[in-house]
Formats: structure tokens, sequence, C-alpha cells
């Protein structure tokens, strides 16, 4: 030791202070999730929108034929239908528009947006929101299977040539629930619904 530099000895008690400064720990960071999907953007809806009395139904449905079978029952039904091709673009679209009808399969693919009709959607909204699911294990309106899965109606897809029936038969229902209730709130309007009722 003799002979030795005593800043050779203990190098650490002898740094700098602007050396012991430059040693900043880096917070730990958690990444956002992605932002949704804008491709869906590029199409122009705005004439369709330009309507204020129409009515819209937004379907989430990965089997092309039942998004064959299930379109042109609304649209013969009086809904414009907008399809999104991920959960991901639902929920984006279910954010900034408003949908009186919301069409979502039992398909894994199409689970976070059954996930965020039942668990984050605010109430008031969903209310608002007739929602249909569809898929081949279940029950055609059976109200039980429905509300354990947080939804307005279940669809076999085996009876799809039947869900004008279905819809009108659960709309009548749901009338029978939420009518009051959104009357007094001011924002019961269902100018189709009440037109296809009165043609029966």
């Amino acid at each position: 030791m003799h002979g030795q530099h005593a800043e050779n000895l203990f190098p650490d008690f002898f740094e700098s202070k602007a050396a012991r400064q430059a040693v900043v720990l880096k917070p730990k960071t958690v990444a956002p999730p992605q932002p949704p999907g804008d491709s869906w953007m590029d199409e122009d809806e705005s004439d369709r929108r330009d309507d204020v009395n129409a009515h819209f139904a937004l379907l989430l449905l990965q089997k092309q034929n039942t998004r064959a079978q299930v379109e042109p029952i609304l649209q013969d039904m009086g809904y414009l239908t907008v399809v999104a091709h991920t959960a991901e673009e639902a929920m984006a679209r279910l954010r900034v528009e408003p949908y009186q009808l919301v069409f979502c399969d039992t398909e894994a693919a199409s689970r976070e947006l059954h996930e965020y009709m039942c668990c984050t959607l605010r109430p008031l909204r969903r209310r608002l929101i007739y929602y249909v699911l569809i898929g081949a294990e279940l029950r055609t309106c059976y109200d039980m299977e429905a509300l354990a899965l947080s939804a307005n109606a279940v669809v076999n897809e085996r009876d799809l040539p039947y869900l004008e029936v279905i819809l009108k038969r659960g709309f009548l229902d749901y009338e029978k629930l939420f009518g009051p209730m959104l009357e007094v709130l001011g924002e019961y309007d269902w100018p189709i619904l009440q037109r296809q009722l009165s043609e029966r």
C-alpha cells in the first residue's frame, strides 16, 4: 500500500459529485396498448350519416356465411349496417358512433368486443343498444342464457333465416322492460321499430 495515492485505493469515495449525479435510475415503464386500426376511416359513410333518423347496426361476425345471412335481413328491416373486421375496430366505432343494434358472435376473435359490451360500456349507453349474440352452441330466444351472457338476445346459427321474427319478439320485450325509463330520460326514439310493429 506504500506509495499509492488515496484516490487509487478508494476510487468510489473520491468519485466526483457530478459523476454520482449522472447515475440516474430509469423508472420502469409499461408499454401502452396499440391504438385501434384506422383503415375503416377511409370508408365514406357521410352520405348515410346525414340522415338523422337513420338507425345503425354494427356487426362483428367472423364467419362470412353468418354475415351474408344477417346483413340483408337487417337492411330489409330498415337498418344501415356497418361491418367491423376486428374487435378493436368495433370498439373504436362504438366509442364515437351511435348504434341501436350490435351483433357479435361467440368466436374467440370476438371475445374482446363482448367483454367491452358487458364490462366497459357505460350502463346507460349499454341500455340504448340491443345486443345480440350469435353462436352454434346458443339456444335461440333462451332468456336465461341471454341474461347470463349479458346480452339482450341469443340466436343459434341455424335459426338465422328467422332473424327478423326473433328480433321483433325481442324488441317487444325490450320495450316493456326499458321503454318507460328511456322515455322519461327523453332518449326513447325507435321510429323504425314502431313502424314495423304497426305493420304486423
